[in-house]
């Protein structure tokens, strides 16, 4: 679920990657690294959820 994502990591910034479909690519600092991930957006009953 997204919560279980943000407990995972807190992204320093999000960077717009693809706006169709819409990905999000997260910065994050996890053991003194600077990590990212990506994090795709779908709509659904007008909420958008992780994939």
């Amino acid at each position: 679920s997204p919560k279980d994502i943000e407990l995972a990591f807190y992204p320093v910034c999000y960077l717009i990657v693809s706006l169709d479909p819409p990905v999000m690519r997260g910065f994050y600092i996890q053991g003194g690294l600077v990590r990212e991930v990506d994090v795709i957006l779908r709509k659904e009953d007008g909420d958008y959820l992780y994939l």
